[in-house]
């Protein structure tokens, strides 16, 4: 029964890894030691393989900025006169200014314990949850905007 076990086992682990495994690597292996090459997978694999897109590492910093920024940042950064809780309010871009010229450290400290106009998240996101959100806003929001760091 032991052995039975562990053949099933065997096998679901080397089905796993030829599944995940990479074709280039499986068909250099063999043409390397002279025999002749099997292909790894058959088109349909490949094809199915390659329609699977990557998953972004930053997509719930995504959905975090979308529901607790873009209502005074918008959803592109750039701020503005907005209307919060009855109030006109000058909300500062993300695109110039402090927004870039903070580093990512002041930036996380900023989001966490909120001052000048701006509420703190600490007890609505945890530390990564910060972190991935300065991450998301510097690569997403203000992609192609040259970052000032003389003198940071």
């Amino acid at each position: 029964m032991k052995l039975v076990k562990l053949a099933i086992i065997v096998a679901a682990v080397t089905l796993f890894a030829t599944a995940c495994g990479d074709s280039t690597s499986t068909n250099q292996t063999a043409n390397a030691g002279g025999a002749q090459a099997t292909p790894a997978a058959s088109p349909k694999a490949t094809a199915t393989a390659a329609a699977t897109p990557t998953p972004d590492e930053l997509a719930e910093a995504k959905t975090a900025y979308g529901q607790f920024c873009t209502a005074c940042h918008q959803d592109k950064g750039e701020g503005g006169m907005v209307k919060i809780e009855g109030k006109r309010m000058k909300v500062p871009s993300l695109l110039e200014g402090h927004g870039l010229e903070h580093s990512d450290a002041e930036f996380t400290k900023q989001i966490a314990q909120g001052g000048d106009g701006m509420p703190a998240f600490k007890d609505r996101l945890n530390e990564k949850q910060i972190n991935d959100l300065v991450r998301y806003i510097r690569r997403d929001i203000q992609a192609g905007v040259k970052l000032k760091t003389a003198g940071h």
